[in-house]
Order: C-alpha cells, then structure tokens, then sequence
C-alpha cells in the first residue's frame, strides 16, 4: 500500500509544533503504561481529528510507533480533510469482518506511523465499538505499537 501524505493546519508554524510538543510531553509524563489515547470534545468541529494527527506525527517525529485510528465512522473528516488517501477501507470493514486490519493500516510516508480510518459509515457505529471486535482490535494492536491514538465521536 502507498503511503499516505498527512495535511495539518499550521503544519509550518513553529508555535503549533512546540504546542504539540508540549502536550506529547505531558502524556508521557502520565506514566509508561499509557499506551492508548482517545480524544474526545463536547461538540462538533473541535478540532478533535486535528489534534489526533498532530499528537500522532509528534510521537512519531520521537521515533515511536504510532496507530492513530478514525473511530468517529458517522462523521469521519480524517480521510477527506486531511490526508492523501481515497475512499479507504478501515474500522467498519475491520469489525464487521470485510476485511482484514492489515488491508486497512495506511502507512504515512516518512514516519513510524499508520492510520486506520473509519472506512464505509455502517448504521450500526455504535454497536460496533461497544463489541468484543474492537476490545480485541485495541488488545492487539498494543502489542505492536507505542502508542494508539483514537479519534472519537
């Protein structure tokens, strides 16, 4: 699979960079065993995506191996807004049982670092979370990765 070029806002703004991080900094100051991170607001156009990319390129920029996965599969703006991948496979595939999640992970180019994004909307998101098949995806994925970033609903 190609590698996928990431799109930030601010992507050349130094003070942008250091706020990253600042808080990539903060995060691991919360202890060794903090592996998974989920990202959540209270509204819509936060810039939850935004801040999960960025927290995900600062890790990577450290060498770490970083996951960072679209879960919010009925408003997804990661795909669209801000990279270079075309209608991509991922978590609804992936827990549904479509697909496999090694079809899925979306290497980004010049980093240690994959995403998977939240692929087809399915009318069950909810469900699909809430299941055993994300429990296990997350289990699994742990084992292969420093960090996990999840972007939320």
């Amino acid at each position: 699979m190609d590698p996928i070029k990431i799109n930030l806002p601010g992507d050349d703004d130094y003070y942008i960079a250091e706020a990253y991080k600042v808080l990539r900094t903060n995060l691991q100051f919360c202890g060794q065993d903090i592996k998974v991170i989920a990202l959540t607001s209270c509204g819509e156009n936060e810039g939850k995506s935004t801040v999960a990319l960025g927290i995900g390129k600062s890790f990577a920029d450290l060498g770490k191996k970083v996951l960072v996965i679209d879960a919010d599969m009925r408003k997804s703006v990661i795909a669209g807004r801000n990279t270079t991948a075309k209608t991509p496979k991922g978590l609804s595939e992936v827990l549904t049982g479509m697909s496999d999640v090694s079809e899925c992970l979306y290497p980004v180019a010049e980093k240690k670092m994959h995403v998977l994004f939240a692929g087809q909307y399915p009318p069950n998101p909810v469900e699909l979370l809430s299941g055993k098949y994300f429990a296990t995806l997350i289990s699994e994925c742990r084992k292969v990765y420093d960090y996990i970033i999840i972007d939320t609903p």
